[in-house]
């Protein structure tokens, strides 16, 4: 069973990601934030094998969540899942430890595919960003 945070600053969209991931078998959902705040607050208790984090609308503390939980909790895998389709955010979001990038509108399904890639070890971009930029980003992870 692989343990979930999820942090959405949207309830909804919590109780989406919440209600479609433990439906199925094999996630469990430990706990929900809805800034980044409270998220910091809740790994010093708890750290899950996946964090799914929100970029929130003009915060800049998303990626600093993101940099903060890789350096404190190395072995947690970070995804970031976003309504920015931008490959700037992307990339940032690599760069600051992410595993995986998912785009929203790209659906539930390949946010499911995204956890099972980043379990594996693999790195994840979801459409509709390039697969060129993929290649940009692995190569930035090798950098690091």
């Amino acid at each position: 069973m692989i343990s979930i945070v999820l942090v959405d600053e949207h309830d909804s969209i919590r109780k989406l990601a919440y209600e479609s991931l433990t439906l199925e078998d094999g996630y469990r959902v430990i706990g929900e934030a809805r800034n980044t705040k409270e998220a910091g607050d809740m790994l010093e208790i708890i750290q899950p094998e996946v964090l799914i984090a929100d970029l929130f609308t003009n915060n800049p503390d998303s990626f600093e969540l993101v940099r903060t939980a890789h350096q404190k909790y190395p072995e947690i895998k970070i995804i970031v899942w976003s309504v920015y389709i931008d490959e700037y955010y992307a990339i940032k979001a690599i760069e600051a430890g992410a595993r995986g990038y998912v785009v929203k509108d790209s659906g539930i399904d390949t946010l499911k595919t995204a956890i099972r890639e980043v379990m594996l070890g693999h790195l994840f971009m979801g459409p509709p960003l390039s697969k060129h930029k993929l290649e940009k980003y692995r190569h930035i992870m090798r950098n690091l």
